[in-house]
């Protein structure tokens, strides 16, 4: 029996000088705007289990080249990465000349800056057109699947010459295992995900089966299948290409009474899957820690155990019991494409990378034949079901930030002491693009928040401007904060902050100035023509010492009191409903139109025609138009 407690020693060893050091990512993750694909779907349908869309994820596809410079001043010089298979075919047999562009560019900007390109075919998406056949468990994926391979090695392949043709496929073994997805094809019928995906593609629920949570037989027999036909194709077009797939193989422990259990994984998620690779040019290992089995399934980490901030066992040691088992059971070489650490605390994964590295040295100098080890991932991104919550990057990136790419969570910090407060709840929310000062998603926080009973909901925008004014659409009062010294006296002479203003107060009024911002806000009331039988009162406050708070929520009480009396709360909660219903008619509208152009690929013909300059994006959108009205 296994002791799970004990941890094993690794020896740092030299690596080879030809050894691949690098990072890796996948297309939906970080690229932004995969629409086309059967995970977007998912992740639109209603109720479906994914936390958050993957909107524009880390923009990665317009950002390319920066990311990959930023990977090669770092001192790599690999990088792992897939191409998006729905977007170079977004129909059946019908290929994106933009789509290839793109990805050639990509790879010449990783050859500029001397990273050695790892490609990935595919990497858990798929096209929706796919899905809608039976996915991964129809008997005609291979060849599409083979069809699709061979087109992108006879347009690209010069480019490159060490390819993965698919991703983890034995994955969904291991969430099944963990609870994750269903056994069978019938189960998914209870999945509203898989439900509202089935509607969407006017299939049924049953036949949704996607690549990265299908773990039926029927799909580890096509999964095979694409894996063998894809490597016939790519080695027609180009022999000396080397293929390989990779694996999601864990370091599977038992506990008492979870023997039999982990031996049935070993042999059904490690040991037939790595069968299959024997003949190909290498196979890929990708593992994060282990996986402890009972009798009844996994159990939490031991009393005692390292964890990291997400309550997951940290255990490097992983990779290096995986490599050895791959060694023993086929001869072919070895590269680590995937492994990292779940965690924000970066002293955590300086540790685990360099436990894990030394397990990979060890293991070379046992005459493993490991060429490489690729470190998940090259920044924070979107991590499938649990959207953008995971962070494996060793680049931070905070996707709510689409300049900066990275911001200090100050409201977190400031206010983290008040959610202990028994009854207080506080969420963050970014803007994600949105001009008008708050996320589109505030307003259903409200509602969710109402539903539970919250008898007070504050509402913070990110600032104060012309436009940042869809507060007043969210709230029944909104209060402008300013600040003495600040630059607010030149806020106060912006006409939106007297329009959205019912309340307003100057904080840390014992600075100079504060009464001279009173003056200024006063004089440019008196020059309000509009103004109602409600006069925005002013006032000061230092909100550090408690100073004028009791006499501001007061205020606030008082205007809540008027406008319910004089009719104003009714209106503005009408509007307010009218203005979102708009907003999703909007919203559905636009989806519509960009489904019908983007999933037809007639978009990228579009922006092809206008960068040619044969037309103009105002008669392209004027063509749509009278189509879809037509």
């Amino acid at each position: 029996m296994t002791d799970t407690n004990a941890v094993p020693a690794a020896p740092a060893t030299p690596f080879p000088e030809d050894f691949l050091w690098g990072t890796a990512t996948a297309s939906h993750q970080v690229e932004g705007g995969n629409t086309n694909n059967d995970v977007w779907l998912y992740e639109h349908v209603p109720n479906t289990m994914y936390a958050e869309s993957s909107g524009d994820a880390c923009d990665h596809y317009n950002r390319y080249r920066s990311d990959i410079a930023l990977l090669a001043s770092l001192g790599l010089n690999a990088y792992r990465f897939s191409l998006e298979w729905s977007r170079i075919e977004p129909a059946p047999g019908e290929f994106s000349a933009v789509a290839i562009a793109h990805y050639r560019d990509m790879l010449r900007a990783c050859h500029e800056h001397g990273l050695t390109p790892i490609v990935t075919y595919h990497h858990f998406t798929s096209p929706a057109w796919l899905i809608a056949r039976g996915g991964w468990e129809d008997k005609a994926t291979p060849g599409l699947f083979a069809r699709y391979c061979r087109r992108v090695t006879a347009e690209l392949g010069d480019m490159f010459d060490l390819v993965c043709t698919m991703n983890e496929p034995n994955l969904a073994i291991l969430l099944r295992e963990m609870g994750l997805c269903e056994a069978t094809p019938g189960a998914r019928l209870n999945n509203p995900t898989w439900v509202g995906a089935a509607r969407a593609l006017g299939t049924t629920a049953d036949r949704v089966a996607g690549f990265q949570l299908s773990a039926t037989q029927e799909a580890f027999e096509v999964k095979v299948a694409a894996h063998r036909a894809a490597v016939e194709a790519i080695k027609g077009v180009d022999p000396a290409m080397r293929v390989g797939w990779t694996l999601a193989n864990s370091d599977f422990h038992a506990v008492p009474g979870g023997e039999e259990r982990v031996a049935r994984m070993i042999e059904e998620n490690n040991l037939r899957y790595l069968r299959v690779s024997e003949g190909d040019d290498f196979v890929g290992l990708q593992t994060y820690n282990r996986t402890v089995l009972g009798p009844d399934g996994p159990v939490p980490p031991a009393e005692g155990a390292v964890v990291n901030p997400a309550g997951e066992e940290i255990w490097p040691w992983a990779i290096g019991a995986v490599i050895r088992q791959a060694q023993e059971i086929v001869k072919v070489p070895i590269i680590v494409t995937e492994n990292g650490l779940n965690t924000e605390d970066d002293a955590q994964r300086v540790d685990f990378l360099r436990t894990a590295i030394a397990e990979v040295g060890a293991a070379i100098a046992d005459g493993a034949p490991v060429g490489g080890y690729m470190c998940w991932s090259a920044m924070d991104n979107f991590e499938w079901i649990f959207g953008y919550g995971p962070k494996f990057g060793i680049i931070a990136v905070d996707p709510t930030s689409p300049f900066s790419g990275g911001a200090i969570l100050g409201d977190r910090i400031r206010m983290n002491d008040l959610t202990l407060d028994e009854g207080v709840f506080i969420r963050s929310m970014g803007t994600r693009g949105s001009l008008g000062g708050l996320s589109h998603k505030t307003a259903d926080a409200v509602k969710v928040m109402d539903a539970f009973g919250k008898d007070v909901i504050f509402v913070e925008t990110v600032g104060v401007g012309q436009s940042e004014v869809d507060i007043v659409r969210a709230a029944d009062t909104t209060m402008v904060v300013l600040i003495p010294g600040m630059g607010d006296d030149i806020q106060a002479i912006k006409a939106g902050i007297l329009e959205i203003g019912d309340v307003f107060a100057i904080n840390k009024s014992d600075l100079d100035g504060a009464d001279k911002l009173v003056r200024e806000i006063n004089m440019m009331l008196d020059l309000d023509d509009h103004m109602s039988d409600w006069r925005p009162p002013i006032r000061k406050v230092v909100a550090n010492r408690g100073e004028g708070i009791a006499e501001l929520v007061d205020t606030v009480e008082e205007h809540r009191a008027h406008i319910e009396g004089n009719g104003v709360l009714t209106e503005r909660r009408t509007r307010r409903t009218r203005d979102e219903m708009l907003d999703i008619l909007h919203a559905g509208v636009r989806r519509s139109i960009e489904g019908r152009i983007i999933n037809t690929g007639r978009l990228d013909d579009y922006v092809a025609k206008i960068k040619a300059h044969e037309t103009d994006p105002y008669t392209v959108v004027g063509e749509i138009m009278a189509e879809m009205l037509a």
